[in-house]
């Protein structure tokens, strides 16, 4: 007989409602558990430590499904069968698995598991794993992906220039997170961004022509000395990510999860200007031409030291990737 779940809310994810708490409450019959910060979620991840539950459930965005996955795998040291409730501010993670955020989903999904409980059989679908820097990730990235964040988090172009000089001067780099100033769409994001490379003088212009420096290796081998440096590297385990538009969610790792045992990365090594000309391809799910398209197990760039982890800016010594087995998820077509 399975037992019922233990779920975990991050108090301060963008979309977390009362409401939702309380339908997780009702229908599944349980104490949904609260958690305020980081120190917070792992003094309460190790009161489990002795009974780690069979079913975890998680309410909120990406970064709290990260930090949440990393701290009870690590502590616990087994993964449990996940559920994801799309409660952040973007939730690209509960999307690859078709659970947008919509009205009534929190209820379809704890109705759904509620019946597989009943059951004793749940439905659960896969995801590939990354493991990075000692995280537990879904999707990564250094170069382009970690700027256009950074962006998108509110910090200017010339505060990343300044960051990365200061960081590359210093003898001891402390690992930290970014905080975000304003959480600006992704959309919007991307459209200061194209407005920006129209000015070559311009910070943006600088920060997003700049090239992948040091050395860089895929399934530890050198990257291919025939082709130009990447302008980025984006590693993910699904395909699609979240605009903040529900029409328009584009594809930049098309075949994420062809090849099983494998990661896909994208990294574009052609100009800022030829990129920002090909978006339309990746908002079709098309594949960019002057870009590498690869399926590997591990990506290392140990020069690296401001990266990407599933929507969280992190201050590192080096980037670390590979891929870390299959994790089990509520499916949604049990919901349909």
């Amino acid at each position: 007989m399975l037992s019922k779940p233990v779920v975990f809310a991050n108090v301060n994810s963008g979309n977390l409602t009362i409401s939702d708490v309380m339908t997780v409450e009702d229908i599944l019959g349980i104490k949904v558990v609260v958690t305020r910060d980081i120190p917070d979620l792992e003094r309460t991840i190790k009161e489990y430590s002795n009974y780690p539950p069979e079913i975890f459930g998680v309410m909120g965005g990406d970064g709290a499904i990260m930090h949440t996955r990393t701290l009870a795998e690590n502590v616990w040291g087994v993964r449990p069968a996940y559920v994801f409730f799309p409660s952040g501010t973007k939730n690209n993670t509960q999307g690859s698995l078709g659970l947008k955020r919509k009205r009534g989903i929190t209820a379809k999904i704890c109705r759904a598991l509620d019946d597989m409980l009943k059951k004793g059989q749940l439905d659960l679908a896969t995801l590939p794993s990354i493991y990075v820097n000692g995280y537990k990730s879904f999707n990564t990235g250094i170069g382009v992906p970690t700027k256009l964040l950074w962006i998108e988090y509110g910090h200017g172009a010339a505060d990343f220039l300044k960051r990365q000089k200061d960081i590359r001067n210093s003898e001891v780099i402390d690992k930290e997170s970014i905080d975000k100033v304003k959480d600006t769409s992704t959309f919007r994001t991307i459209w200061e961004i194209y407005q920006g490379l129209e000015d070559e003088t311009s910070a943006m212009y600088q920060l997003f022509s700049q090239r992948i420096h040091g050395s860089i290796r895929l399934d530890e081998q050198d990257w291919d000395h025939r082709l130009p440096r990447p302008l980025g590297i984006y590693l993910s385990c699904y395909e699609e990510t979240n605009f903040g538009l529900p029409f328009l969610n584009p594809k930049p790792t098309p075949g994420a999860r062809e090849v099983e045992g494998k990661l896909q990365i994208v990294a574009p090594y052609g100009t800022a200007e030829g990129v920002k000309k090909q978006l339309l391809k990746v908002c079709l799910g098309r594949e960019m031409s002057n870009t590498l398209y690869k399926h590997v197990t591990s990506v290392d760039a140990p020069d690296q030291d401001i990266i990407e982890v599933d929507g969280e800016i992190i201050i590192c010594n080096g980037f670390h990737a590979r891929y870390d087995g299959e994790v089990k998820v509520l499916d949604a077509s049990s919901m349909r």
